[in-house]
């Protein structure tokens, strides 16, 4: 079975899964109930990456 490195990723950012020209917002997300175990990767060490793009596109309101 694949591990999964990181808890959360919620980014606002340019990749090759869009294709438009203006950034989007993240916004009022809510997660409960999560469970994860360690990894032989990097034991000790659980990451979540939360970034925006700028002040007009940014992650707002997570609730975790």
């Amino acid at each position: 079975m694949e591990s999964i490195r990181n808890i959360t990723d919620f980014g606002v950012s340019r990749s090759n899964y869009s294709r438009d020209a203006e950034r989007g917002r993240i916004r009022s997300v809510t997660l409960h109930r999560i469970y994860w175990n360690r990894t032989r990767c990097n034991p000790g060490y659980t990451i979540s990456i939360i970034g925006g793009w700028d002040a007009k596109h940014m992650i707002e309101y997570i609730t975790i």
